[in-house]
């Protein structure tokens, strides 16, 4: 799978993420993501695809920052030819420079093992999902990064310093200062 913009002249060069194949026996109805698509060392999205019930392959794109989006035509056939680049419908995801999602190089998503955490652009991270050990419970205040984990989460202060919340049975939500 791969990704190509648009460019004044016609089509920009294809940029192919580092992993971009479907396993061999992929669970139906399941969305896999290829690595970060990057424009200039830029993540600008994923591409997903899901392997549907008729053995056909849908696709889509999903923006940092942002929400899937499914081509109108987004359908490879379970008979589609080996070794031939087939497309979807063309995509916008900003209408210009100005009105492009805003990507920005610190900022990151991460799943634990029943929460989610996000860095919003602001800095502040919003976690969702799973809570029994807080670990979805972020504290106030901007963060540069953030790792979710089994039962607890950390981040990176903008400031250089780690914050762990979460399960500490182990002490692992106990960051070293400094």
């Amino acid at each position: 799978m791969g990704w190509q913009p648009r460019a004044s002249a016609g089509w920009g060069e294809r940029v192919l993420p580092r992993t971009r194949y479907l396993p061999a026996a992929p669970t139906v109805g399941r969305w896999l993501r290829t690595s970060p698509v990057e424009v200039g060392g830029v993540e600008i999205g994923r591409i997903e695809a899901r392997l549907r019930r008729d053995g056909g392959i849908e696709l889509a794109f999903t923006p940092t920052g942002g929400e899937r989006i499914l081509p109108s035509s987004n359908y490879l056939p379970a008979n589609a030819r080996v070794d031939r680049w087939l497309n979807t419908t063309e995509i916008t995801i900003g209408q210009s420079e100005d009105e492009a999602p805003a990507v920005s190089a610190g900022a990151s998503l991460s799943a634990g093992g029943g929460h989610t955490c996000g860095l919003r652009e602001t800095g502040m991270v919003e976690c969702w999902g799973w809570n029994e050990h807080g670990q979805a419970d972020a504290p106030a205040g901007r963060f540069s990064a953030v790792s979710a984990s089994w039962y607890h989460t950390c981040g990176l202060r903008e400031t250089g310093a780690v914050e762990c919340w979460g399960w500490n049975g182990y002490g692992q939500a106990d960051a070293p200062a400094g």
